[in-house]
């Protein structure tokens, strides 16, 4: 991961994009999308959020269906929030959640780095959701052991079709987290009784123009 990193940063270095993009490392997760859209692929963010449209989410849930899962169960049942307001609420209830982590498991909120989220929340920053007016959370029975892989197959398979009808959408670890055991936020989501989210994503319309994949490792692997 560190050698991907320093190759990831070398690029950036060696394109000279001090002056188009800046690189938080405090924030860095090493997604590479710094390398995707430099340069000269940044395109003029939105400056309100725009909705999307009913039929393109469908379109996409629908691609979910033919997603390979254990045993053919087909478990699933998808939560849409397609409404920027609601969204805004739900982000502002996920950090809610990381301040009670914050005071009753300091420990957990250090070693998971929430204060990224919360410190530019208070300062008016949203690092959930980001603006994005859609968010999807695949759902499914708490005791269905065939759902982990079958949630992020699917969540794959809709990702890999977003762009198509020119949609960008990323995952949210920290709405998924929250709400696998935060009532309030759960009631907000909509989370039918009984199930858990699996897997939560946004979906918005990009900011950027991407223009190559980021720097991966070479494939790992043993012929026997």
């Amino acid at each position: 991961m560190k050698n991907v990193k320093k190759q990831n940063l070398e690029l950036i270095n060696s394109y000279k994009l001090d002056s188009i993009i800046k690189v938080d490392d405090g924030l860095c997760i090493n997604c590479g999308a710094c390398i995707r859209a430099c340069p000269g692929g940044l395109n003029t963010k939105n400056e309100f959020p725009v909705p999307i449209g009913k039929e393109k989410v469908e379109q996409l849930l629908d691609i979910s269906r033919f997603a390979i899962n254990g045993g053919n169960r087909q478990v699933i049942k998808w939560t849409v929030i397609n409404d920027s307001t609601r969204a805004h609420q739900i982000s502002e209830m996920t950090i809610d959640w990381m301040k009670i982590v914050r005071e009753k498991n300091p420990a957990l909120y250090q070693e998971a780095k929430l204060e990224l989220f919360v410190e530019p929340w208070d300062l008016g920053q949203d690092r959930i959701s980001r603006g994005a007016p859609c968010m999807i959370v695949a759902c499914a029975p708490n005791d269905e052991r065939t759902v982990p892989p079958a949630a992020m197959i699917a969540i794959s398979q809709i990702q890999s079709a977003a762009p198509a009808p020119g949609l960008g959408t990323t995952f949210s670890g920290a709405i998924n987290t929250a709400a696998q055991g935060y009532s309030l936020l759960i009631g907000l989501l909509g989370i039918p009784e009984g199930y858990i989210p699996f897997g939560t994503f946004l979906i918005d319309y990009p900011a950027e123009r991407y223009l190559r994949i980021p720097t991966r490792k070479p494939v790992d692997v043993t012929w026997n």
